[in-house]
């Protein structure tokens, strides 16, 4: 693990950052990397918050309304009392779909500004 850590932290930082000999064991702070369902959590997450933003983005004026209760929530419910409101089924595979597609789009879009193609800028 330190190894990968270490060449990973190069590989992202570069010459840019000067990395000490602890950097190796950053690794270690990161409980994610070794509790059960830590990531998975934050899979579902990522799943709805990018099902719902390219569902308002479309105009969907239902799941805006529904996003809008949800954030008005606050912490007055549980988060699974919470995630109901937004009327999403997180067993349903076309939620993960929607994200991975999102994702795709998103991808693809930055790949042509990177390239210099995107002719509007955006």
């Amino acid at each position: 693990m330190n190894a990968i850590t270490l060449d990973s932290l190069k590989k992202y930082y570069g010459k840019e950052v000067e990395l000490d000999e602890y950097s190796a064991y950053s690794w270690m702070r990161r409980s994610h990397y070794y509790m059960d369902f830590y990531l998975y959590n934050y899979a579902f997450c990522i799943s709805m918050a990018c099902y719902l933003a390219r569902e308002i983005l479309k105009g969907n004026q239902v799941v805006l309304e529904k996003y809008l209760s949800y954030l008005k929530t606050g912490s007055d419910k549980w988060p699974k009392e919470a995630f109901n409101i937004l009327g999403i089924d997180l067993k349903e595979e076309s939620v993960y779909q929607s994200a991975i597609s999102y994702f795709d789009e998103l991808l693809e879009k930055f790949i042509k500004i990177k390239n210099g193609s995107e002719s509007d800028g955006q």
